[in-house]
């Protein structure tokens, strides 16, 4: 006797379904087969592939799921719909491990469902309770379960703005061909907002990063374009020419079947940076530098930077400034960071808990009826910058964000990456004659695990 249920939505079912963000529903639903037995309840299990001793292998997530029938169902042809989303949510990790900041990037870039997993294949797994023949409600171990085809799910914990939701609501990621603010990438790049990398950092913002070791990795969504793309670059080399769309790596970044997040690492040395671009080096090269994504002669909205001179740089076009790179998961579930050009605030708040005695001595002059059970000094660093409008609500990411880190070079030159608690974000507009313009500060306190590269 079989499971007497078939998959009637959701996951495999659905046409457009191909990779799903657990930020929305994620929803499968079950009908009754065409066997006579009348399933009275719906028994999931939730598994994600997840890497171990260095294979991909499923690994069941959270408890089993039991859902009675559908509401707008019927008893005798009932039907069972699961919101699994949240379960997912446990099975992919944020994008908070810098060892990606050391990782090669080959020819293409960086696989994110092979290395460092952004996006993670899963399946499900279902069985039925039913009334057996002595009014007992049974659960049927028996049988085999009713799966979801292998190889044919996959999700990841990107936050989709409302005007790109599908309003089919068993598939809710709309089509690659669908674009509304463009964070997947298309076949076509007509007026450059077919396609971006996975930050909402604005085109027109240049920022400012420092040389030697500074992590920089940039990502893309890709789901089966049709079409190959470059990773480009603009910049002026050591001999003072202008180079224009000239390769950052050795092959195309995105290929014509890839349904993944891509990930180059770009970290700012001669290494990673411009280890392929021709007679450039971080001693010889002008500080600024534009980086796309191309087609022929499309090409996709720009992000722009600034080198600052940090570490082992003696190149004199690049400026020296008091910098603090904080570095925080962005709304894209991706590594996303920002140049203060300020001095590091320092202040210190104090804190203590009291407690009652419950009495108090008279006779004494400085008797108290209260203890002081706890003391504490936190010190709260403070770091700001002028921006337009625009960019402070971008780095609004900064302050929602649950991973967040300040760089720090350690005792060997190496980067360290601190975790920070970011305590307060605050916008100042500044006088009139400086029109959308506005002082963006944040309060963090660190915390006391170091993450070393």
């Amino acid at each position: 006797m079989a499971q007497n249920i078939v998959i009637s939505d959701g996951v495999a079912s659905h046409a457009t379904k191909v990779i799903e963000t657990c930020n929305r529903p994620i929803l499968i639903k079950y009908s009754k087969g065409s066997g006579s037995q009348v399933p009275v309840l719906v028994q999931i299990d939730v598994s994600v592939k997840e890497k171990l001793s260095g294979s991909f292998t499923f690994v069941k997530k959270g408890n089993a799921l039991v859902q009675g029938r559908d509401s707008d169902s019927t008893e005798a042809s009932p039907t069972f719909t699961f919101d699994i989303s949240s379960i997912l949510k446990s099975g992919i990790k944020k994008d908070v491990d810098f060892d990606i900041f050391g990782t090669a990037n080959g020819a293409t870039g960086i696989d994110r469902k092979s290395s460092f997993p952004l996006l993670a294949e899963y399946k499900v797994e279902a069985k039925t309770w039913f009334i057996n023949n002595d009014g007992v409600l049974t659960y049927n171990s028996d049988d085999a379960s009713v799966d979801t085809a292998n190889e044919s799910l996959f999700f990841c914990d990107i936050e989709i703005p409302d005007k790109e939701v599908n309003n089919e609501k068993f598939t809710n990621t709309l089509p690659y061909n669908y674009k509304a603010s463009g964070w997947r990438i298309s076949s076509t790049l007509v007026n450059k907002s077919h396609g971006k990398f996975l930050t909402n950092c604005p085109s027109n913002l240049r920022r400012a990063i420092p040389t030697g070791r500074t992590g920089l990795a940039l990502s893309v969504f890709c789901q089966s374009t049709g079409e190959s793309y470059e990773l480009s670059a603009d910049y002026v080399n050591d001999l003072g020419a202008t180079v224009t769309a000239d390769n950052l790596l050795t092959g195309n970044f995105i290929s014509s079947t890839e349904n993944l997040i891509k990930t180059a690492n770009l970290t700012i040395d001669d290494l990673y940076l411009t280890n392929s671009l021709l007679n450039t080096t971080l001693n010889g090269m002008k500080p600024e530098i534009d980086i796309y994504l191309r087609k022929g002669a499309s090409e996709t909205s720009r992000l722009k930077f600034e080198l600052l001179r940090g570490q082992d740089v003696t190149n004199t076009k690049l400026r020296k400034a008091e910098s603090h790179v904080i570095y925080f998961v962005n709304d894209y579930n991706c590594l996303d960071f920002y140049t203060f050009e300020s001095n590091l605030g320092v202040s210190h708040t104090h804190s203590k808990s009291i407690y009652k005695t419950g009495y108090k001595d008279y006779t004494k002059r400085d008797s108290s009826k209260f203890g002081v059970s706890r003391g504490r000094t936190d010190v709260v660093y403070t770091l700001s910058t002028i921006v337009n409008q625009e960019t402070s609500e971008w780095l609004s990411e900064i302050y929602r964000s649950t991973n967040v880190f300040l760089m720090e070079l350690g005792v060997d030159q190496q980067p360290q990456y601190i975790p920070i608690i970011v305590t307060d974000a605050d916008t100042t507009p500044l006088p009139r004659n400086r029109k959308n313009v506005e002082q963006f500060t944040i309060s963090f306190v660190k915390d006391v695990h170091t993450v070393k590269q």
